[in-house]
């Protein structure tokens, strides 16, 4: 069954001035979460994560202020590793569908 995948933005970081531009974006808290199946076989995974967004393009840039969730959600897309985290979102819900573990003494 398919992994669904989505980001949620949690906090952002801004510089009031940063390189002659104002009101800078400078990192994103987000949190990435996978849910595969559907009721009682529904098995959910999530990782919380901060990523840097580097020196903005003075080009493209917009102030803090200007920006939609769409455009957050995409600066994480394009400087975070998307693949990685979808790897690690599949080994903790792959890790879900294993029995569960038992300790026991030893045989001798």
């Amino acid at each position: 069954m398919a992994i669904t995948y989505t980001y949620k933005i949690i906090k952002i970081h801004t510089y009031p001035t940063f390189n002659n531009l104002t009101d800078v974006v400078k990192d994103v808290e987000y949190e990435y979460t996978g849910v595969e199946g559907t009721g009682d076989d529904r098995k959910t995974a999530v990782i919380y994560r901060t990523c840097s967004l580097g020196d903005p393009d003075p080009a493209n840039f917009k102030a803090y202020a200007d920006l939609t969730e769409a455009d957050v959600r995409e600066f994480v897309k394009q400087t975070v590793n998307v693949d990685h985290n979808k790897l690690m979102i599949g080994q903790m819900i792959a890790e879900q569908a294993l029995p569960e573990k038992e300790d026991k003494p030893l045989p001798w």
